[in-house]
């Protein structure tokens, strides 16, 4: 496994890690409505928009395995998100790993 600083070019394996990790471990937890409008393009586009700025605050690493994202983690400042109608404040952006990879280890690395 090699962990690595996250760069725009990861992002169809993150937004693949981001949904599918989401759709594997919440479902039944959260809406179905939520977990159904999942997609990777819109997951993409989240990441992008964060991380595309030059002046972005916001920072993150990716695990690999074999040269696929198994796992990645992202944070910054403090701010308010606003997740499935609450508000959330947090400083974890998002931590995620793929199905197959929930017991290697990735999520301690990133």
């Amino acid at each position: 496994m090699i962990v690595r600083e996250i760069s725009l070019s990861d992002a169809a394996g993150v937004a693949r890690v981001h949904v599918d990790s989401w759709r594997s471990t919440y479902r039944g937890i959260v809406s179905d409505d939520f977990i159904n409008g999942l997609t990777y393009e819109k997951a993409m586009e989240h990441f992008i928009s964060i991380f595309r700025p030059k002046d972005s605050p916001v920072f993150g690493f990716v695990a690999e395995v074999d040269g696929q994202i198994v796992g990645f983690g992202a944070g910054g400042p403090e701010f308010y998100e606003v997740l499935g109608g609450q508000i959330v404040r947090t400083k974890m952006l998002d931590i995620g790993g793929c199905e197959n990879c929930k017991a290697c280890g990735a999520g301690q690395f990133v």
